[in-house]
């Protein structure tokens, strides 16, 4: 599995997943809104939840983005 950190304004978070998809369908779950989200590491980037689901739908598991999510752990 790969590290994943992210943020959204002050906030960071770190999760792992075996993909940056999973990584990123979980980031969305996790923030719930439709707002911009810094992606730290493994590289830099950005994504709007709402899109993320909506884009990637076929490879929504539950119980692995269950997994994944019980992974995020606040970071400062």
């Amino acid at each position: 599995m790969t590290k994943y950190i992210f943020g959204v304004m002050s906030k960071k978070w770190e999760l792992e997943a075996n993909n940056c998809t999973q990584a990123y369908i979980a980031m969305a779950m996790f923030i719930g809104k439709n707002i911009p989200v810094a992606v730290y590491e493994p590289q830099k980037g950005a994504f709007m939840p709402k899109d993320v689901l909506k884009d990637n739908q076929i490879n929504f598991k539950p119980k692995l983005v269950g997994k994944i999510l019980d992974s995020i752990k606040e970071i400062i």
